[in-house]
């Protein structure tokens, strides 16, 4: 007769970003009769299982006495708790098993400050002192950022750098450097747009510069 066990009967993943999968969340499944362990299924039920993933190495037979691993992930598309059930089903006598399964879905936010700078009279053809708006991470899970970009009416004439990762830690903030780079004369403005991931807002600030008179950017 075929028997096995699992290292845990249930993960707890937290609190995640939506839309960004978790860290995967290993469960053990070890053969321990005397001959193979024929491997039926493995599969998700429950409240919510479309939020949870899992990929697993055991193949349709795990031999007496071998073990196989299920990774899980949890990439919650909705904020709130979200539940569902791993469930195993092996042949040769051995039935089923189970692991239940819990998380929480977060939406990510962040701020921009300031929401004004002032690039003041820039000559044709130079380039301005740096201004910096600072990104701050406001929410209680990573923020994913996914672009920093000048858009708008007249992006060329802006250039920025910044030191933001691909994913910023709760609490954790980067800042943007930018530019007024005219080559025109007359009023320049552009869009500084931040494009988040974890399900955040689009930001966009308006950034506008005057070549020869006084300027600001303020939030769009």
């Amino acid at each position: 007769r075929s028997s096995y066990t699992l290292s845990t009967s249930s993960l707890a993943f937290g609190k995640q970003p939506l839309n960004l999968a978790s860290s995967a969340k290993t469960i053990i499944l070890r053969s321990t009769g005397i001959t193979p362990l024929p491997i039926k299924s493995i599969v998700f039920d429950g409240i919510n299982p479309l939020q949870f993933t899992q990929t697993n190495d055991c193949g349709t037979s795990v031999a007496a006495g071998a073990s196989c691993t299920i990774r899980v992930r949890f990439k919650p598309t909705s904020t709130g708790s979200k539940a569902a059930t791993l469930i195993v089903i092996a042949g040769g006598g051995a039935g089923r098993k189970s692991a239940t399964l819990v998380g929480t879905g977060v939406q990510s936010t962040f701020s921009v400050a300031p929401t004004a700078l002032s690039f003041g009279n820039v000559a044709r053809n130079a380039t301005s002192a740096a201004k910096t708006a600072r990104i701050s991470n406001t929410g209680s899970v990573v923020l994913p950022i996914t672009s920093i970009d000048l858009v708008g009416t007249n992006p060329a004439q802006f250039a920025r750098t910044h030191n933001c990762p691909a994913r910023l830690a709760a609490g954790g903030s980067c800042t943007v450097s930018v530019v007024f780079k005219p080559t025109l004369p007359r009023a320049k403005s552009a869009m500084l747009q931040v494009a988040p991931g974890g399900g955040g807002a689009l930001k966009t600030e308006y950034t506008r510069n005057r070549l020869r008179y006084a300027t600001a950017m303020r939030t769009r």
